[in-house]
């Protein structure tokens, strides 16, 4: 019994943290910063210093183009995690997504990241 009640409230807490996504701009405004807006895409620009985490939060489909690289950690809700290097001048494709990402590099990645207003419908990986 107490089992099942621990198993429950952890599934329960998942579910909160996934619906607890927002907004990066509003959940880590020290890390991220929008540049334009109109009714088609919406551009930040990201700064994310050595050693530094943003809390989780959700982007629509977007393009992600890495002005300076470094090392990232990024944790999906689930708490699955993944480590990338990205390089400067790399593109990344993603559809919608929800995550967190931390700088465990040495250096501050910083990347202009252009947001969908609409889903476009495709695969939902990385590329």
């Amino acid at each position: 019994m107490l089992k099942t009640l621990v198993s429950l409230f952890a599934m329960t807490m998942l579910c909160l943290s996934v619906s607890w996504a927002q907004d990066p701009v509003d959940v880590s405004p020290q890390y991220y910063k929008a540049l334009f807006e109109n009714d088609m895409v919406r551009v930040l620009e990201m700064r994310l210093p050595p050693g530094s985490e943003d809390a989780m939060h959700e982007h629509p489909t977007e393009t992600v183009y890495f002005v300076s690289g470094g090392n990232l950690k990024i944790t999906l809700p689930q708490g699955d995690e993944l480590q990338k290097e990205v390089i400067a001048g790399e593109v990344m494709f993603h559809d919608a997504w929800t995550h967190r990402v931390k700088n465990i590099g040495t250096s501050e990645v910083q990347a202009i990241i252009v947001e969908l207003k609409e889903s476009t419908g495709t695969s939902g990986r990385l590329q």
